[in-house]
Order: C-alpha cells, then sequence, then structure tokens
C-alpha cells in the first residue's frame, strides 16, 4: 500500500514539471517584456520538479513557432528559427 503512494506522488510531480514546461515554452514564443524571464523561471521549477521534462522545452518551442507562422512552410520555419533562437 506504500508503494502505490509513492508512485502516485511521483506522477504528480512529473505532470507539474511537463506543465511548467508548456508553459516556459509559450512564454519563450511571446514577445512581451518579461516573456523570457517568466519562462526562465518556469523553466527552472520544472528543473527542480522533474529533470527529464526540461529536455523538451526545444521540441516544444519549435513546435509552437511553427503553429505561430502557418504562412510558412514548416521547414522554413525551422531553420528559420533555429538559426535565431539557438545560435
Amino acid at each position: 500500500m506504500n508503494i502505490e503512494l509513492y508512485v502516485f506522488e511521483e506522477s504528480f510531480v512529473m505532470c507539474l514539471g511537463l506543465l511548467t514546461t508548456i508553459l516556459a515554452a509559450s512564454y519563450f514564443v511571446k514577445n512581451n517584456k518579461f516573456a523570457f524571464v517568466k519562462s526562465l523561471v518556469l523553466l527552472f521549477i520544472s528543473t527542480c520538479c522533474y529533470q527529464s521534462t526540461t529536455a523538451l522545452f526545444i521540441p516544444y518551442v519549435f513546435l509552437l513557432i511553427c503553429l505561430k507562422n502557418k504562412d510558412r512552410n514548416i521547414i522554413e520555419n525551422i531553420k528559420t528559427n533555429y538559426k535565431t533562437y539557438i545560435s
């Protein structure tokens, strides 16, 4: 019975880390004044919760950028945004 409680708590923390990673990616794509700072804070919270979800930050950013710029081709979006955000 005690083992089931630990599994449940870890799954909650992992879901919280995934949620903060998605929120950090969505703030990173926005062009607000403090969006980058909010993104870093949420990414730090995600790292404290569950480190494996932090690796999903860059694919989520690319996905949200591609959804934001629907007028261009997906390959063109990835090429231009890779140069902009990663370099």
